[in-house]
């Protein structure tokens, strides 16, 4: 698993645990929601790296407005008071222009987390990724505000 593929099903397992709590805060352990993901004949080394990009993954999120969280405890990756900013409730709640326009984002991502990390899976995990990385590139330009 590369990081990218990490990073996809890495941000769906967690996207999709802040979701499932709004608005109440919860306490995120990156290195539980990075083990879910991992697949099951990961090399040692490569379980350690993969480890090691969640906290990278988790404040990405948070430095691009999807996710905000109290603190952090970089000692065993734990993030307390986490919870989704309003960009990334709204996101998850658009429903993507595709086959079933009535499907939301969340929904499809439920879905394919339920799928499991497969490698059939990492297809449908890059382009739920996509998505989501498209829809908060439209939030974020209508959002803007200009300084005049």
């Amino acid at each position: 698993m590369n990081n990218i593929e990490f990073f996809n099903c890495f941000t769906l397992a967690l996207l999709e645990k802040l979701y499932s709590s709004f608005p109440v805060p919860i306490e995120i352990d990156a290195m539980k929601i990075a083990s879910s993901v991992l697949p099951e004949n990961a090399a040692d080394e490569e379980v350690f790296e993969i480890l090691a990009n969640a906290h990278h993954a988790v404040t990405y999120l948070e430095n691009e407005g999807y996710i905000q969280f109290k603190s952090v405890h970089f000692e065993n990756g734990i993030f307390p008071g986490a919870r989704l900013r309003n960009k990334g409730f709204v996101i998850l709640n658009s429903t993507p222009d595709s086959l079933n326009p009535s499907e939301s984002l969340i929904d499809r991502i439920k879905s394919a987390l339920a799928k499991g990390a497969v490698d059939g899976s990492k297809e449908s995990f890059k382009a739920l990724t996509k998505s989501l990385l498209e829809k908060a590139a439209v939030y974020a330009s209508a959002h803007a505000h200009s300084i005049f």
